[in-house]
Formats: C-alpha cells, structure tokens, sequence
C-alpha cells in the first residue's frame, strides 16, 4: 500500500495516523487521576514439541476424522447415489436449467459435468475419463503417443468404471 509514495508522504500518513493515538494517549493521562498500572504480558514456556507427544495429537485427530467427517461423507454420498438412481438429479437439472442458463449464462452443455463434480468428487477420474473417452487423442509436439494412453493424458488401465 504504501510502497509506491515518497518517504515525505509516508513520513505524513505516519504522523496523521500517530497524531491521534499520542494526543489520546496525553488527554487520557490528564484527566483520568491516579498511577497508571504495569503491563505485565506473561508467556508459557515454550518448549521443542516431543515427537511421541505430536504422534498422540495426530492419531488423535485422524480418529475424530474418521468418527465424524467419513460417517457424513459416506451418507452424503450414499443419499446422492439413491437420487441419481431415482432421477431426482435429472428432474433437478431441469429445474435449475432456466437458472444456470439465463441467469449465470452457463451454456447447456456444461449443466452435467457440474452436478456429476457436485454429487460425488470421488467419482472424478471416471466421470473425467467418460467425458473425454469420444476425443481423439492428439499427442503433444515433440513427444509420442504412449500405448493405453488416450487424449486425458492418464492410462486407461488405473481407471475403472
């Protein structure tokens, strides 16, 4: 903020900012009677953390992750799954379509690729693979076409649908 003025005009804006605080500072210590009281800003000890002492806290923390948040992501993902297979994610696409296209401006064609990322991030690399497996594949300049490589640049083989 101040890196581009002059050290003139931060040497002002210092002294418009101070003025305030020190001239507060005097009137308070006028009127307001008796001895001002210490400033005593007490510190713990710091100490080097001990390793066996970060593994407890980290074990601690992995299994609050995996009593609270994995229980929460399986249901979210379990109920996602039952309104794919009911059609309730179609039938709520048609609803959000005069929204997502008038309102947002988002053309037709990316309304699906944005609830299939919405209703399950764990399903990416085979929603990825689907949407791009009618491409042709074009290899880079300079480099060759590896075999079981297709235009996503991952191999077809570590993807299962």
């Amino acid at each position: 903020m101040l890196g581009s003025l002059s050290p003139v005009a931060m040497l002002l804006w210092l002294g418009v900012v101070l003025r305030p605080i020190l001239l507060v500072g005097a009137l308070a210590a006028r009127v307001i009677p008796g001895k001002g009281s210490e400033f005593i800003l007490e510190l713990p000890p710091l100490r080097v953390p001990r390793p066996g002492n970060i593994l407890v806290k980290t074990v601690a923390r992995i299994e609050w992750y995996l009593k609270e948040a994995v229980p929460l992501f399986v249901l979210g993902t379990l109920i996602l799954f039952v309104a794919d297979r009911l059609n309730v994610l179609s039938k709520l696409e048609a609803v959000a379509a005069p929204l997502l296209h008038g309102l947002l401006d988002s053309p037709g064609d990316r309304r699906r690729p944005s609830s299939s990322a919405f209703s399950a991030a764990i399903s990416a690399p085979p929603g990825l693979y689907h949407l791009c497996a009618d491409r042709p594949a074009r290899p880079r300049a300079g480099r060759r076409r590896r075999r079981g490589h297709h235009a996503c640049s991952f191999p077809a083989s570590r993807i299962s649908s």
